[in-house]
């Protein structure tokens, strides 16, 4: 069963546009950043509708070690590792730390693969809005927060066009707000609140970012 919001991630993030625009007000200081593959679609429609400039962050998930669809935490490409406590407490340590270590270099190698010879991500002092196709339990997302916020963004605003309650209450202990357009009573999966939600390829995410 299907709960059709949005058509697409390009129509979701048209629809997303005015509410940022009305909550935030002042974007003359903003920059939106996107965590691909999916949040691209969203994050670039988002910064045109918005005229503003779009730049990536990579998040990966670690996961259990018998477990690999139950993420206990998550890591991006520049910060380090975002835990769920309770759930990370019961792996083995030497695990954990050997699968941040492959996750990091697998998140660097995306980077590189994704913005190509672009210099170093900006954000110092700026106003962040942080998109993607929305919020499950938040755990790759709260990583990019940080990750953010360690790089000197002054705010981080995430926004999505659907959201998780837990989810989006979760991104609230760190990010200084959550735009969501959606937030369902009983949350289902992120894709079946879209009627078209194919995975989208890499060689499209580097169409979208104009990567040589």
């Amino acid at each position: 069963m299907r709960f059709y919001r949005y058509h697409g991630r390009v129509e979701a993030a048209r629809q997303l546009a005015p509410r940022v625009r009305e909550r935030l007000r002042d974007l003359s200081d903003a920059v939106v950043i996107s965590i691909p593959r999916g949040g691209v679609v969203v994050g670039v429609t988002l910064a045109r509708e918005l005229g503003l400039p779009h730049d990536i962050v990579i998040t990966r998930k670690v996961w259990e070690e018998h477990r690999p669809e139950w993420a206990v935490g998550a890591v991006t490409e520049s910060g380090k590792p975002i835990w769920d406590k309770a759930r990370a407490r019961r792996e083995r340590p030497a695990f954990l730390r050997a699968l941040v270590k492959k996750q990091q270099a697998e998140a660097r190698r995306r980077l590189r693969a994704f913005r190509g010879r672009k210099g170093p991500r900006d954000v110092k002092g700026k106003t962040v809005i942080l998109a993607d196709d929305g919020i499950a339990r938040g755990w790759t997302l709260l990583a990019a927060v940080v990750s953010l916020k360690r790089e000197g963004a002054r705010r981080v605003i995430v926004a999505v066009p659907v959201a998780s309650r837990a989810g989006a209450r979760l991104l609230r202990t760190r990010a200084d707000m959550v735009i969501a357009g959606y937030v369902p009573k009983r949350f289902h999966a992120i894709g079946r609140y879209y009627h078209w939600f194919a995975q989208v390829s890499d060689k499209r995410t580097k169409a979208l970012l104009g990567t040589k």
